[in-house]
């Protein structure tokens, strides 16, 4: 099953969750192939600006390291860095999200995108009276203050005397008849 990373806009009404379950983002944690076979065009297709800029800086900068290197470094060069950034996409679209106001809400899991929203959307509290099969959950009842405990017992004023060792007691260890080893 995938782990999904639930984003949503920050509320305009100043509630705790926007109205509309439209405007979630779920985002899958992990490898994202679209991301390594595709990286400028996914990029573009997600709206990662910075992200874009930033990968062409890194692609220039390792372009002009592998020319100096020579051979076949180069193309072992970009393969890496589409594999490092295969394993980091989500997260910086995620990183790009919460720059432009989406806040992280919650997790949720599923083989598919479509059933982690099922199992986000009915994992939620007090679900919004306008989604169908939203049932209203009646409040639970708060529980009756506990009772302070009573006072512990003072002890007695007879100072103890200290026992010898027992094996009774479990204070033989061993072969040795006293604490600490001593005969």
């Amino acid at each position: 099953m995938g782990v999904y990373t639930v984003l949503a806009p920050q509320p305009t009404d100043g509630g705790t969750l926007p109205a509309d379950p439209m405007a979630f983002v779920f985002i899958k944690d992990g490898f994202c192939w679209p991301a390594f076979l595709f990286a400028g065009l996914w990029m573009i297709y997600r709206r990662l600006w910075l992200v874009l800029i930033g990968y062409i800086v890194v692609s220039a900068a390792l372009a002009a390291a592998a020319s100096a290197a020579g051979g076949g470094a180069f193309g072992f060069a970009i393969i890496a860095l589409h594999f490092l950034f295969a394993l980091e996409a989500t997260h910086l679209r995620a990183w790009t999200l919460e720059r432009h106001g989406y806040r992280l809400v919650g997790i949720a899991e599923g083989r598919r995108e479509e059933e982690a929203e099922v199992r986000y959307f009915s994992e939620i509290e007090a679900p919004s009276a306008g989604m169908p099969g939203a049932a209203m959950v009646p409040p639970v009842p708060p529980t009756p203050p506990v009772p302070p405990a009573p006072p512990a017992p003072m002890a007695s004023p007879v100072p103890r005397v200290p026992r010898p060792p027992s094996a009774e007691a479990g204070d033989v260890v061993g072969l040795f008849p006293h604490p600490g080893g001593r005969p």
